[in-house]
């Protein structure tokens, strides 16, 4: 019983057999990802909200979540990470330079990249986002 098995292991090669994957290598290089809605916060300029969109997934940025102590939106900072609706997508977003970075973990691997946005963005935002290996 284990010598047709010991011999298929020899006739064919690993690399054959199954692609030699880590949890979140890349399958592709890069993913496409649209923006829309893009808001800016003027009251507090590091808070900005948009949709995101890359081939089956959509999510908004962040979400619908507020202080309940004050009933608002809750207030970002420059220099923190936040989750997305779908929590594989997280952002973080400099008003200073009004440049979003945005991170994704899925089945394809992990990506990153950044766009500059202003306010008001009527428009889509397109961008390619590049494997994080």
């Amino acid at each position: 019983m284990f010598a047709p098995l010991l011999l298929l292991n020899l006739l064919l090669p690993s690399t054959l057999a199954a692609p030699h994957l880590k949890p979140r290598d890349c399958q592709v290089n890069e993913l496409p990802v649209s923006l829309t809605g893009a808001y800016i916060d003027r009251n507090n300029k590091n808070n900005v909200s948009f949709r995101l969109y890359s081939e089956d997934m959509e999510t908004r940025c962040p979400p619908l979540n507020k202080d309940p102590q004050k009933n608002t939106a809750k207030a970002f900072t420059s220099k923190n990470v936040y989750a997305c609706a779908n929590p594989s997508v997280t952002f973080s977003y400099n008003g200073n330079n009004g440049q979003l970075r945005i991170w994704i973990n899925s089945d394809q691997g992990s990506f990153a990249g950044s766009v500059t946005i202003s306010n008001p963005s009527s428009e889509a935002i397109s961008t390619t986002l590049k494997c994080q290996n």
